[in-house]
């Protein structure tokens, strides 16, 4: 089945949504610590885990504020 993966990254948690033909099918909810290793291994491991049986065309990730190089 195609679906589409939505991941919110927000300060201390990351969720993210599967959906398949426009419908939510699951949520992950991950806690973070705040290190680039630690969000980084959260997000590869969820959109693993979500997208497991699906065929995903369509990725999004929202951040709050300001992503800064460094």
């Amino acid at each position: 089945m195609k679906g589409a993966i939505g991941v919110d990254l927000g300060g201390s948690k990351l969720e993210a949504g599967l959906l398949v033909n426009g419908k939510l099918k699951e949520i992950v909810s991950e806690r973070i610590k705040n290190s680039r290793k630690d969000v980084l291994s959260k997000i590869i491991k969820t959109i693993h885990t979500l997208s497991e049986n699906h065929d995903l065309t369509q990725a999004g990730i929202g951040v709050p504020g300001i992503i800064r190089e460094g």
